[in-house]
């Protein structure tokens, strides 16, 4: 294996590094990788699950506040998407849509 590989598999945390000449790897119990990944995900799970419900907080209070905000439509598409660019570039389109939303119910709430 080369160098470059080797040194990609430390940073990810499933290979250490013993010093010496030659440098030596060594490979990290399964399950050690294993559960610190599921550390990982449950931490960022937890995080997503926080804006989420402040998201649903801030929607009942407007909705209760101004007499009621029109509930979201339905959305009827389906997506195909190949590839982390186009991943990417829905998730651009679908937030610049938004924000352009939001500004628009900002200045008639003004």
């Amino acid at each position: 294996m080369n160098p470059a590989s080797l040194r990609l598999l430390e940073r990810k945390g499933l290979v250490h590094l013993t010093p010496s000449i030659p440098e030596t790897f060594t490979a990290v119990s399964p399950l050690t990788v294993l559960n610190a990944k599921a550390r990982e995900i449950a931490d960022q799970a937890a995080s997503v699950l926080e804006v989420v419900q402040k998201l649903a907080e801030e929607y009942a209070l407007k909705a209760s506040g101004s007499g009621g905000l029109e509930l979201p439509r339905e959305a009827n598409e389906l997506w195909h998407i190949d590839g982390r660019k186009q991943i990417y570039d829905r998730v651009g389109q679908k937030l610049r849509r938004a924000a352009k939303r939001q500004a628009t119910m900002q200045r008639l709430e003004t």
